[in-house]
């Protein structure tokens, strides 16, 4: 397995302070971002968020699969760096509500965000959408526009950053490396 702390690539550099990361119920490619962006030479990275679903009557939501999230996460990044922040939605199908709510969370940290990267591949479409729309609308207003947002492609297992489409990260599968046990822990099984 690479290791976080042993392995850092030198090809590619990123420096947003702030990487927003959806959580839905498959909580591997998440994984697979917040560790390519964190390998890559971002001495800016301080804070990966982890905006997750808070459960309903009718979805059981994703708090657990956040949890799995920064678990694995936690026993590969350099102690205190970044700092992992779980951020709840309590409704993710209304937009004023994600909307509301992602502001919210950031607004606590806003004196400390200096450029933010969202990767819209986890989560529900609503949740990517308004999340999307918030951080681009606030971004530009609070920051001069400091945002860039990707997505982690499953055609080329790349991932594609909207800002920036000449930047590619290449086959993510031949970087990023998981142990089995670390895999299981990710979907919470043993």
């Amino acid at each position: 397995m690479t290791s976080f702390v042993n392995h850092k690539i030198k090809e590619k550099s990123y420096d947003f302070t702030d990487l927003v990361l959806l959580v839905g119920t498959n909580p591997l490619p998440n994984y697979v971002v917040a560790k390519y962006f964190y390998l890559t030479n971002n001495k800016d990275l301080q804070r990966i968020w982890l905006f997750y679903s808070e459960g309903s009557r009718f979805y059981e939501g994703t708090a657990q699969y956040a949890d799995d999230i920064e678990g694995v996460l936690r026993k590969e990044l350099i102690p205190g760096t970044p700092e992992i922040i779980k951020a709840p939605l309590s409704n993710i199908s209304q937009a004023n509500v994600i909307l509301d709510q992602v502001k919210k969370h950031l607004i606590k940290r806003e004196s400390d965000i200096k450029k933010i990267h969202l990767n819209y591949t986890g989560g529900t479409k609503a949740m990517a959408v308004h999340t999307y729309r918030e951080l681009e609308k606030e971004i530009k207003a609070r920051l001069g526009g400091n945002f860039s947002a990707s997505y982690l492609d499953a055609r080329d297992f790349n991932i594609k950053i909207d800002q920036y489409p000449e930047k590619l990260t290449g086959d993510l599968r031949k970087l990023i490396q998981l142990k089995w046990e670390d895999l299981f822990a990710l979907h919470n099984n043993e």
